[in-house]
């Protein structure tokens, strides 16, 4: 039971951290416009493998790769580094065993964009068989301190939750993860967002692949599908 509850909470801080750092970036983008592409390309490791026409294939690290639409823009370090503070600001808690693989948005223009996508490595705490032995309970008491973790985070940063969260044992591409999935107001354009983050437990790391997309967006909502069926594992 000790060993379920301390996951459990790994889980949670996990998700709340990553969540609130990857809305922290809505207001930001305007005022940074962001990346040097070059630059952000070098960060996340040169594209592999024959991706679909008008994609391309990262590799973001620790076996794990996707593929991003071409016309998409990735932030650049700098960029990434201010965002972590915010996080940190606003949720109070550090992220200093966590490292940022891939970072991209539809739209550099914070205003325009409608699509993010975030990869991180967090020290493995769990495998594949601590997921598989969670009971709906266990699951179901995740989902109720997300929720209340995140709704204060989100009133700091001028958003809100607009659906209940959500919680699954789920897989990308036959790999075991949890699911956290919810609705949230968009910072700058009040749209709604739909949210899914999911923790995959590798061999060396714990991958936490992040997506959003402005629902009003049929195009956006194509793209993240596209994305998460491009995921792969070497």
């Amino acid at each position: 039971m000790t060993k379920t509850k301390g996951l459990l909470l790994l889980v949670v801080l996990v998700i709340v951290v990553n969540v609130i750092f990857f809305f922290a970036a809505d207001d930001k983008k305007t005022k940074q416009e962001t990346s040097n592409t070059d630059a952000a390309h070098a960060q996340t490791a040169a594209a592999v493998d024959a991706p679909h026409q008008g994609y391309q294939r990262h590799q973001a690290g620790y076996g794990l790769s996707l593929e991003l639409p071409e016309t998409w823009v990735l932030m650049s370090a700098e960029q990434t580094k201010e965002l972590e503070k915010v996080s940190e600001s606003v949720t109070g808690i550090s992220r200093d065993d966590k490292a940022i693989s891939l970072s991209a948005n539809a739209n550099k223009d914070g205003k325009l964009n409608t699509a993010t996508v975030r990869v991180v490595f967090t020290d493995k705490s769990f495998g594949k068989d601590d997921l598989l032995h969670l009971t709906r309970s266990n699951i179901d008491d995740v989902c109720e301190v997300i929720s209340s973790s995140l709704t204060p985070s989100l009133e700091k940063i001028n958003s809100t939750l607009t659906s209940a969260v959500t919680c699954s044992l789920s897989t990308v591409n036959n790999t075991p993860a949890f699911l956290a999935e919810f609705h949230r107001k968009g910072i700058l354009d009040n749209d709604d967002w739909e949210v899914k983050s999911y923790q995959l437990p590798l061999a060396e790391k714990t991958a936490v692949l992040t997506v959003t997309y402005n629902v009003t967006s049929q195009a956006s909502k194509n793209e993240i599908d596209t994305v998460l069926h491009s995921v792969k594992f070497n």
